[in-house]
């Protein structure tokens, strides 16, 4: 399902598309997909200054963390010693729950900056201010609707325009650095398509 179908219309004189990606604490999926689509926004020149991007959580527990790379990166080092996953103890314990490192690792691989970003958690009025609200997988879909229920065209799955895969984004977190690989290459052409169906719409 594409965002004609979505009831977003045409953005004619309009001066900015306010778009929304909702996923659960903020740590993994939620950064990947905010960066990938605040780079792509900003190398196509339909759309660099006319779409928003912004990124929420449907839980608090992560609020207000900021991605950071340079102790992620030693502890990366002493698990390739240890040959066991830190992350938890590396976001729980040393950077009080940060963006996981290999979600960052990969960004950085892939020259998308990714540590600016903070996680929020979101509001009633975030319906009200954005035209597209994306969910990455199904849980979060009914917690959109839970929490908008009188107007639901809005909302929509995040990978819907990715043909051939699984409508929800896998989260990758308990896995190892490949998962992560994957998961960003999933999200980075399920953006890609969605974009160049915002520019085909102008």
């Amino acid at each position: 399902m594409g965002v004609k179908k979505m009831g977003v219309k045409k953005m004619g004189v309009k001066k900015m598309l306010k778009v929304l990606i909702i996923c659960a604490g903020g740590i993994s999926r939620l950064p990947n997909a905010h960066a990938i689509w605040e780079h792509l926004v900003s190398v196509s020149e339909k759309l660099k200054n006319r779409v928003f991007i912004d990124s929420s959580a449907p839980h608090s527990y992560h609020v207000g963390r900021l991605c950071h790379n340079i102790i992620a990166k030693t502890f990366h080092k002493i698990q390739s010693l240890y040959r066991k996953t830190l992350s938890q103890l590396y976001c729980d314990r040393v950077c009080g729950s940060m963006t996981d490192y290999r979600v960052i690792t990969v960004a950085e691989e892939n020259n998308i900056p990714i540590q600016h970003l903070r996680a929020r958690q979101i509001s009633a009025k975030d319906y009200e201010e954005f035209d597209l609200l994306l969910a990455m997988d199904q849980s979060h879909m009914d917690v959109l609707k839970n929490m908008f229920p009188e107007n639901e065209e809005k909302l929509m799955l995040f990978l819907p325009c990715h043909e051939g895969v699984n409508d929800d984004v896998l989260d990758p977190y308990f896995g190892e650095m490949e998962g992560f690989c994957q998961m960003f290459d999933i999200i980075h052409k399920a953006s890609k398509n969605l974009i160049q169906e915002l520019e085909n719409d102008l």
